[in-house]
């Protein structure tokens, strides 16, 4: 709305312009919905979901992270998610967000972080990326699995079968121990009970 005045006729008018914007209240309506569609998605996931700058740093962590390992997400931001990754795998982590980051390629990877108790996870990573209109990454997605559960009943049956094994081998030497004797034995007792009669 624009009033306007022409002094010399003395007039006084309003002009209005009206603009159809359906279409635009319609997208904005399904980016809203789409947005805390997201938001609910990335709230209640026991997945961990990492967001990293092109500098490789932390700029979102998932209320997830809290859950799984006690963090707050101010604590993991900029470096402080790599603190979380166990000692023996922080450094492979980070050089796979780098390269990752620089040559665009998407990573499968499993790596242990620690909890705020020291207890140590497993998990399963993928990597994805949002690119820029080069088609780099400029930020990378970084969703975590946690597969402890697994990993233990993987250990505990290798274990079982080492154990296994083992007491086969066990039982082969104790059958052979015995054949031995066996054979040992049989001779002897031939001396001894000639031995007796003559």
């Amino acid at each position: 709305v624009h009033l306007h005045v022409d002094l010399e006729l003395g007039l006084r008018y309003v002009s209005l312009v009206i603009r159809d914007i359906t279409e635009l209240k319609m997208t904005q309506r399904s980016l809203e919905q789409q947005e805390a569609f997201y938001r609910l998605i990335t709230e209640n996931t026991s997945d961990l979901i990492g967001l990293f700058d092109s500098k490789g740093e932390n700029v979102y962590s998932s209320p997830s992270y809290e859950k799984l390992l006690g963090f707050a997400s101010w604590e993991l931001e900029g470096q402080g998610v790599y603190d979380c990754i166990h000692h023996d795998d922080r450094d492979r982590v980070r050089n796979i967000v780098l390269a990752t980051l620089q040559t665009g390629k998407e990573v499968i990877l499993q790596y242990r972080m620690t909890d705020k108790r020291g207890i140590v996870l497993h998990f399963e990573a993928t990597t994805g990326g949002i690119r820029d209109e080069a088609g780099r990454f400029e930020r990378l997605i970084f969703v975590s699995r946690d597969i402890t559960t697994q990993v233990r009943q993987r250990e505990e049956r290798e274990l079982m079968e080492l154990h296994h094994l083992h007491a086969q081998k066990m039982e082969s030497i104790g059958q052979l121990a015995a054949g031995v004797a066996h054979e040992m034995n049989t001779p002897i007792q031939y001396f001894g009970d000639n031995l007796r009669f003559i």
